[in-house]
C-alpha cells in the first residue's frame, strides 16, 4: 500500500480473502494498493482515503478532559465605568 509514493503498509497473507485493520493512521488522499498474488499476478488499484476526527477504531478511545479547581471565595468581575 503506498500513498504519495511511499509505502505505508506491506503484509504477506494467505490465499483467499483477507482485511487489512491494523493499518497505521491514514491521511486524507489516495492510496494505490498492488496485490501480488501466489501465481505473480499483479492487481491494482486506487483506494481513496481520509481520516475524521470523530471516528475511531473499534476498541479505541479518545478523551479530552479539562480540570480545574472550585474556589468558593471567587467574585464575579465586574466592569467600573
Amino acid at each position: 500500500m503506498k500513498q504519495n509514493g511511499n509505502i505505508i503498509y506491506e503484509k504477506n497473507v494467505p490465499a483467499g480473502e483477507f482485511e487489512f485493520n491494523d493499518v497505521t493512521q491514514v491521511y486524507n488522499g489516495d492510496l494505490k494498493i498492488e496485490i501480488v498474488e501466489s501465481n505473480g499476478t499483479v492487481r491494482e488499484f486506487t483506494q481513496s482515503a481520509a481520516e475524521l476526527p470523530v471516528l475511531q477504531r473499534k476498541g479505541r478511545f479518545r478523551y479530552n478532559i479539562a480540570l480545574g479547581e472550585y474556589r468558593s471565595d471567587y467574585k464575579e468581575f465586574t466592569k467600573e465605568t
